[in-house]
């Protein structure tokens, strides 16, 4: 049975795309991955597939429209699938207002119920807003990761998002759990990065993963070029993130 994580934070720029696509890429080495795109910019079906969101017929919004995922999985390797997103993100919330189900929020979880048996995880990127689809992955959630960018503004958003996952969990997901706080795109040799990252582990002790991601040139070339491990550059790009992997697998697997 798939363990289902989400990455989300209400802000966009805080490496939630990037992180579950490489979180995806790493854990598809040894476990079999499904990505799922929520966010209608379709930054990760992008990164995953090297393809314009626009070369997709069929993507989350059909999912969710038919409670099903038949026909909406691209395959990349044997072990990394993708569901993709495009503009037709937009008309998500009205597919939820107007849907027949008793518990609306729950039909991404309804949707890929069928195929959970088929991986070993399903990573949920959610778009930068407090939105139907963010709540829909919520609800569809095992684990939540929270992205936390080292910057004022990602460190006010923390409280927001941290307050709608308890809402969501509360009213319709009681077996979701915080995986933890992630640091990324830390600047270590600016003072405030490192400020901001010692109050968040004051406030939030071991929610806060241990694993940080600093900020790297190489990284942001990946967003163009796809993600590899082909050269001694990328898989030095790559250690942070295995770390985290490495303690994110602890963490949901051994709860």
């Amino acid at each position: 049975m798939a363990i289902v994580i989400s990455f989300g934070l209400q802000k966009g720029g805080v490496g939630k795309t990037t992180t579950t696509a490489i979180t995806a890429f790493i854990l598809s080495k040894t476990k079999k991955v499904l990505a799922v795109d929520l966010d209608g910019q379709g930054n990760l079906t992008r990164m995953l597939t090297g393809k314009s969101k626009n070369s997709f017929e069929k993507t989350i919004y059909d999912v969710l429209k038919a409670v099903n995922t038949d026909n909406c999985i691209t395959v990349i390797t044997d072990t990394l699938h993708v569901i993709a997103a495009n503009d037709d993100a937009s008309k998500i919330p009205g597919l939820v207002s107007s849907s027949k189900e008793k518990q609306r929020l729950h039909l991404l979880k309804l949707s890929i119920e069928s195929i959970q048996e088929e991986y070993d995880y399903i990573l949920m990127d959610l778009p930068p807003a407090l939105a139907e689809q963010t709540l829909l992955g919520l609800t569809a959630s095992d684990y939540t990761v929270t992205m936390l960018q080292t910057d004022p503004f990602a460190f006010h958003a923390l409280d927001d998002y941290l307050e709608t996952c308890q809402i969501v969990k509360e009213a319709y997901n009681p077996k979701m759990k915080l995986a933890g706080i992630l640091s990324v795109l830390l600047n270590s040799r600016a003072s405030l990065d490192q400020s901001i990252l010692r109050k968040v582990r004051d406030d939030y002790e071991e929610l806060v993963f241990n694993s940080v991601v600093k900020r790297q040139a190489r990284i942001k070339e990946f967003t163009i070029t796809g993600i590899s491990d082909r050269t001694k550059a990328d898989r030095k790009a790559l250690t942070e993130y295995t770390h985290f992997v490495e303690e994110l697998i602890e963490r949901v697997e051994k709860s």
